[in-house]
């Protein structure tokens, strides 16, 4: 979706820290603020806040205070009319969808203490950056602007009220000390911290495959990566390691996999490379789906690369001939019956 945000980061807090605590720490960015917050606004649209500039120029990050649980079903029209406008003008950043926080911490598979972040929590810090209507410049490293978000959030981390980091674009949530270290490592060989900002997820599919899948490279310009296998033929470890292994390439060469290629991994063999746009599971987003040429009979589900409306509608048309069929057939064998009597 257009966004105003082009990037966003989250710190779950199980009590919101004062705006002096949060100056205190922002200190070494040279906040600017807080501003005041709207008499009359509703803080899905925000709060008062600080304004760090980006070093890159012409952008600002705005860091501010909710003291509420995390809205992970982002309203209703309804229901709630300005939270569901906010996050669909992508308020609460560009990627953000329905159940982030919910699938972070089912598949939280580094921190077995996540899920209880997700329940303790009872409100959050919220970093958005922007470079205003006119959007990032010409020659815009996202990977930059992330990192740049991510080191302001980590003296947050510090607050004796923080729980976790979560980047909902991503699906992740971070205890404090897998951010100080992944930083750390950054800082002593100059790789992006890819496992702060994307997460690798684990689900099932009919007929016994399984999907692997990443969440959050589209913060990045980049399609998620998909790995669809029958479940006793590869490990999950071997998967993992392999989706990884894309990801960061795909982070260094861009958006080069078309359909068709092939990519050696676990097995030894080529992976076939399909293009969809849709991913087999939520959040909505463009992915490389991987395919092993090991001679298995593919289903239909896991080669189908259309929209997700497409999928929807065609399942709609096959149930309607099913019906029509149906209701054709009991027809005849009435007119059948009518016949011998």
């Amino acid at each position: 979706m257009d966004s105003l945000f082009s990037q966003s980061a989250y710190i779950l807090v199980f009590k919101a820290p004062t705006l002096d605590e949060l100056a205190k720490v922002l200190a070494p960015f040279g906040p600017l603020g807080p501003t005041e917050a709207p008499a009359d606004g509703h803080w899905a649209l925000g709060g008062a806040s600080f304004i760090i500039d980006h070093p890159e120029g012409g952008g600002r990050v705005l860091v501010d205070v909710v003291d509420k649980r995390w809205p992970d079903d982002m309203g209703d029209p309804v229901q709630d009319p300005v939270l569901f406008a906010a996050w669909s003008a992508g308020g609460f950043g560009p990627a953000v969808f329905p159940g982030n926080l919910e699938r972070a911490g089912k598949q939280a598979w580094a921190w077995r203490q996540a899920s209880g972040a997700v329940r303790s929590h009872q409100a959050f810090v919220r970093l958005r950056s922007t470079f205003g209507e006119a959007g990032p410049p010409e020659g815009h490293d996202a990977r930059q602007e992330l990192l740049f978000l991510t080191r302001i959030a980590q003296p947050i981390l510090a607050l004796q009220t923080s729980l976790a980091f979560f980047d909902p674009s991503g699906e992740t949530l971070r205890p404090r000390g897998f951010v100080d270290q992944a930083l750390a490592d950054c800082d002593a060989d100059g790789v992006a911290p890819l496992d702060l900002w994307i997460n690798v997820r684990i689900g099932r599919l009919t007929d016994g495959w399984m999907l692997m899948d990443t969440v959050g490279m589209g913060q990045l310009g980049l399609p998620d990566i998909e790995a669809c296998f029958k479940a006793d033929a590869y490990t999950f470890e071997a998967v993992d390691s392999f989706l990884r292994q894309v990801s960061e390439y795909l982070v260094d060469a861009g958006d080069v996999l078309g359909n068709g290629d092939g990519i050696e991994g676990p097995g030894g063999i080529s992976w076939e490379c399909v293009r969809a746009e849709q991913g087999l599971n939520a959040p909505p987003r463009a992915t490389v789906r991987l395919l092993p040429e090991d001679g298995v009979e593919r289903t239909r589900q896991v080669l189908d690369a259309r929209p997700m409306a497409a999928v929807v509608e065609a399942a709609k048309a096959e149930f309607a001939r099913h019906q029509a069929e149906r209701t054709v057939g009991l027809d005849l064998d009435g007119a059948d019956g009518e016949g011998d009597a």
